[in-house]
């Protein structure tokens, strides 16, 4: 009943983004078969010893009156050797007086009758332990002598005559045919059971154990190079750079975020059918308190949405193959990454001003807006003669978004790119198989009229871990050598469990990909970091955040290769899927 309602019962929608839950199910399922089939086992192996009493009968009565007499002539003579030898003489007699007096075969019917090897068991004389080299050493009990209990002056019992009452050996032939029964089909489910409790719990939870331990290793490594390359304060503001190359230079950290696509995630919480759309980035200056320095906008690839929709739907139509190509890790995606355009002074009500020679804090200049109007402005106290300022609008202003402002807060993927772009990243489609025809990405510089290539981020094949090559150069291919390494552990808990990180803190919030020089003895010069975006937006849609730690990384070319090498790894494992929401995903 139980295995039955684990298959029956459907999951929430938000446990199906990540293909860890799915393997916590069917783990789950597997366990309640295993516990199952630990049940069926103590239970044959109960209705086997059962079947024993019947034929053991005879000899539990039998048992029950010697422990009887032993009982009753230990407490009159006080001597327990003496009273067993002839409690055991008197059942032998009795037993030689039965059998002359009734001429029943105890087994008439017994199909082993004319066995050589049952027969030569059946024998009286028959001693199982005669070659037993610790039959009789270090037994105190052979030696009358040492015998403590033995009574000296009490006859020792003679021998009784052999019997032809062979009564007892077909009892111990029945008991030990029945017991071995048991035992073996008892040992066969103890097997499975532990093959299965040890696939689906031990395993997992060795992989689990490991992801922690790599985790808090490399945050250990993070925290060193953080301490060791500070962030330096001699950095332009990113409105006075034109070039996407200049921006990226003087970064030490930048926080990739990615815009909640909210369409999409209506509609798989809503609707329970997730519809994939382009998606949208922005790159954030961490030490330049939060300026806006770069934009990533996946570029609407017509083949690729209607790909993915199409596997989601026939997915949900019972097509269970289907679902391999509905997932962002197997669809193919290009993105643009540009400048984001000079915001609007008259859209947001503010604009930059430049104080002039001369003027000190306090004093009032004049600043002319851009409808003409003219405006007397005082310049705040810290602000030096050519340094900029942020001055207000008067005015009134948009109170409500219109209707591209709404579709653009919906798909953020489908607004207009007004961005000056200098990336290109392209994914080609590929069906890739275990270590057969990876996945990679091209990225090009794509300033002026040339476009030119700036190297691939492959994805290797690996068993437990994250790892991409990052190939620089016009000629770099999948098969030359890295000139960085971007590594974790797959299973890390910020990877994994996303309900984790709400109750357990940075521990299990964050997964840390290191990034090492394979032609320096593998040592670490960088980090990629996936952020926490807040419990309810990790949660409840596919939006992700990464951090970029560019440490000895100076080059701008290895620093836009990063930046490709973290949307990659957004794309191909933390992104959503397209289809139903309520089926497991494989």
């Amino acid at each position: 009943w139980l295995t039955s309602c684990s298959l029956i019962l459907p999951t929430p929608s938000f446990l199906h983004r990540n293909p860890q839950s799915t393997m916590a199910r069917h783990s789950l399922r597997m366990l309640w078969i295993a516990w199952l089939f630990f049940r069926i086992a103590c239970a044959m192996r109960e209705n086997a010893h059962a079947g024993l009493l019947h034929s053991m009968s005879a000899f539990d009565n039998l048992s029950a009156n010697v422990s009887a007499n032993v009982s009753a002539n230990v407490s009159a003579n006080g001597t327990l050797r003496a009273v067993a030898n002839a409690t055991v003489e008197d059942m032998l007699q009795e037993m030689a007086q039965q059998q002359a007096k009734s001429e029943l075969q105890p087994f008439p019917d017994d199909p082993f009758k004319d066995d050589p090897w049952f027969q030569k068991r059946r024998d009286p004389n028959y001693d199982p332990f005669k070659d037993d080299p610790w039959k009789n050493r270090n037994d105190p009990f052979n030696n009358r002598n040492k015998d403590p209990f033995n009574n000296r002056n009490s006859p020792s019992p003679s021998p009784s005559p052999p019997s032809s009452d062979h009564s007892w050996s077909g009892h111990e032939h029945h008991y030990h045919r029945a017991a071995a029964a048991g035992v073996g089909v008892f040992a066969v489910f103890w097997i499975i059971w532990a093959s299965f409790f040890c696939c689906i719990c031990c395993i997992p939870t060795c992989i689990l154990c490991r992801g922690h331990f790599k985790a808090r290793a490399l945050r250990a490594k993070l925290e060193h190079l953080q301490l060791k390359h500070p962030p330096h304060d001699q950095r332009h503001p990113v409105n006075m750079l034109s070039d996407g190359m200049m921006r990226l230079a003087q970064e030490d950290r930048i926080l990739i975020r990615e815009k909640v696509n909210m369409a999409q995630e209506l509609s798989g919480h809503v609707l329970g059918y997730s519809i994939q759309t382009a998606n949208s980035f922005e790159v954030i200056s961490v030490v330049g308190g939060g300026e806006h320095v770069l934009n990533c906008r996946e570029v609407q690839d017509l083949q690729a949405m209607l790909g993915m929709n199409l596997a989601g739907g026939l997915q949900a139509m019972g097509v269970e193959g289907a679902g391999h190509w509905a997932g962002r890790d197997k669809a193919p995606f290009r993105m643009l990454v540009g400048l984001p355009p000079a915001a609007n002074p008259m859209e947001t009500g503010k604009i930059q001003v430049t104080v002039p020679e001369g003027v000190s804090s306090g004093q009032q200049i004049q600043v002319t807006t851009p409808t003409g109007e003219q405006l007397l402005v005082a310049v705040p106290p810290g602000v030096a003669p050519g340094q900029t300022m942020e001055v207000t609008l008067p005015g009134k202003h948009n109170s409500g978004p219109n209707m591209q402002q709404v579709m653009t807060g919906l798909v953020p993927g489908c607004a207009a790119n007004n961005d000056a772009p200098f990336l290109y990243l392209d994914r080609p489609f590929a069906i890739d198989c275990c270590c057969l025809n990876r996945p990679k990405v091209d990225v090009f510089d794509v300033r002026g009229t040339a476009t030119v290539k700036l190297g691939i981020i492959s994805d290797p094949f690996a068993w437990m871990d994250m790892t991409f090559g990052i190939h620089i150069g016009p000629n770099a291919q999948e098969s030359d050598p890295p000139a960085l390494i971007a590594r974790g552990a797959a299973c890390q808990p910020g990877a994994v469990c996303k309900l984790c990180g709400v109750c357990c803190g940075r521990t299990c919030r964050e997964a840390y990909l290191e990034v090492v020089d394979p032609n320096d003895k593998d040592r670490t010069v960088a980090f990629i970091t996936k952020g926490w975006a807040g419990g309810a937006q990790e949660i409840f849609t596919s939006a992700n955040s990464f951090y970029v730690d560019f440490g000895e990384v100076k080059d701008p070319v290895c620093k836009a290769l990063l930046l490709a090498t973290a949307l990659f790894l957004n794309y191909r494992f933390f992104e959503g899927r397209a289809g139903s929401t309520q089926s497991s995903s494989n």
